[in-house]
């Protein structure tokens, strides 16, 4: 499910957009990070409520928006899995937007808080833009030509359910997974996993059988993680990161030292 904001009255973003149909929501009330006590929310719960309830749910943000206080919302709701903030940034244009007096602090916010930035237009951007908004950013950054992004950087991980055990897969140019399933996991290491997580993983969900005999759940989305108590009948995790950066051998030998 998608809902669009726009700022302003006339939502031009939803007309425009390629697939808008029953599952699209568009908010025309101003701009959503300015109505966090009604309009968000009442969507949020809208979209809860839908039977069959949506599997992923994307907030299109106004350009002005502050998306921390959206990815608050969703912090909010117990029935919602936080899956981080995507920052579109324009390499044609970022670096006068980000020196204008104006609105380059509040550009520059954006990518602060990013999770994961798209950089489009590199064909017309300068060499140097991606040096640039690494300065503003410590999340990932991957090239979107053309504004095509692969979903799986977006919606992240497929179910830890997966098949398989310590395996790992290699999805071309824009990401790298790994995966595992089965054994029991030491709590205290899994802790220490979550805090400091090996260089380019960008996306983690799991669940686990631990060696106290309880179960958990954990997420790691950009610099954000998790770890909370749930059932769990053994343990399955999935991990992906940008394949230039992230290493699945790493991960699995890393993982070796989680088990108890």
């Amino acid at each position: 499910m998608v809902m669009v904001n726009d700022f302003g009255e006339l939502n031009i973003d939803a007309e425009l957009l390629e697939s808008a149909d029953e599952d699209t929501m568009t908010l025309s009330n101003g701009c959503i990070c300015c109505t966090m006590g009604t309009e968000l929310l009442y969507a949020l719960g809208d979209a809860i409520d839908r039977r069959p309830r949506p599997d992923h749910l994307v907030i299109e943000a106004s350009g002005v928006a502050q998306p921390e206080k959206i990815a608050a919302a969703a912090h909010a709701e117990p029935e919602m899995q936080y899956a981080g903030v995507v920052t579109v940034a324009d390499a044609a244009n970022i670096g006068a937007l980000t020196s204008d007096p104006m609105i380059g602090a509040q550009i520059a916010g954006q990518l602060e808080v990013a999770d994961l930035v798209a950089l489009t237009k590199t064909d017309l951007g300068d060499a140097n833009v991606t040096g640039l908004v690494r300065r503003l950013t410590t999340a990932p950054i991957v090239e979107a030509p053309m504004g095509a992004l692969d979903p799986m950087l977006v919606l992240g991980p497929t179910s830890p359910q997966t098949p398989g055990t310590g395996h790992s897969h290699d999805h071309g140019a824009d990401y790298a997974q790994w995966s595992s399933k089965g054994g029991v996991v030491d709590r205290e290491a899994l802790k220490a996993f979550l805090i400091t997580p090996p260089k380019g993983l960008y996306r983690f969900k799991g669940v686990f059988r631990f060696s106290d005999g309880t179960s958990g759940e954990a997420h790691i989305v950009g610099a954000t993680h998790a770890l909370r108590t749930t059932e769990a009948d053994e343990t399955a995790a999935v991990a992906i990161g940008l394949s230039a950066e992230f290493d699945p051998a790493e991960m699995a030998s890393i993982w070796e030292t989680l088990s108890a």
